[in-house]
C-alpha cells in the first residue's frame, strides 16, 4: 500500500530536523527499510524509518495536529498508531482507515479510533492482536498444506 502525501512529508520533515544530507538519508532508509526513496516505502518501512528517526532524537508533532490535546481517559496517539498498524497487518478490507472505522462501529460502537477511551483501546488492541495472530496461523496452515 502506498504512503500518503502526509506520511512522505513527515519522512522529509524528520530528515530536515535531524540534519541529514541526501546521502545519509538514503543510506538510513536503505538500511532500515531496504529502499532508496520515500516514495518506495510501504507502511512497515515507514514505521521502521520513523522508529530510527526517534532513536536519533526526532520527535514528530504530527500526532498533536491529528489528535489535538488528548484527554487523560482517551487512547493516546501512540495507542491509536499501534492499533492502525495492527489493522494494516491484519489486512482485512484492504487495511485502510475507512474499513477500520466500519469495523469499530460494528464491533465496538465507536465511530473512529480518535473517540476511543483507554479502556476501549485495550479491548480494540487486544482484538486486533488476536486477528493478526489468527492470520499468521492461517498462513502457516496454508503453507503446511501446500508442502
Amino acid at each position: 500500500m502506498a504512503l500518503t502525501r502526509e506520511q512522505i512529508s513527515l519522512i522529509h520533515v524528520g530528515k530536515a530536523r535531524l540534519g541529514l544530507d541526501d546521502d545519509a538519508y538514503r543510506a538510513l532508509i536503505e538500511r532500515v527499510a531496504g529502499v532508496r526513496s520515500s516514495t518506495a516505502l510501504d507502511f512497515e518501512g515507514f514505521a521502521r524509518v520513523l522508529e530510527e528517526y526517534r532513536r536519533l532524537g526526532f520527535e514528530s508533532d504530527a500526532h498533536k495536529e491529528a489528535f489535538g490535546e488528548r484527554l487523560a481517559h482517551m487512547m493516546t496517539a501512540a495507542e491509536v498508531y499501534h492499533a492502525r498498524k495492527l489493522w494494516r497487518r491484519a489486512g482485512y478490507g484492504g487495511g485502510g482507515n475507512a474499513e477500520l472505522d466500519r469495523w469499530l462501529r460494528k464491533h465496538f460502537g465507536i465511530a473512529a479510533l480518535r473517540f476511543a477511551t483507554r479502556t476501549d483501546g485495550r479491548r480494540i488492541i487486544g482484538a486486533l492482536e488476536r486477528m493478526v495472530a489468527n492470520q499468521a496461523k492461517r498462513r502457516a496452515r496454508g503453507a503446511e498444506a501446500g508442502s
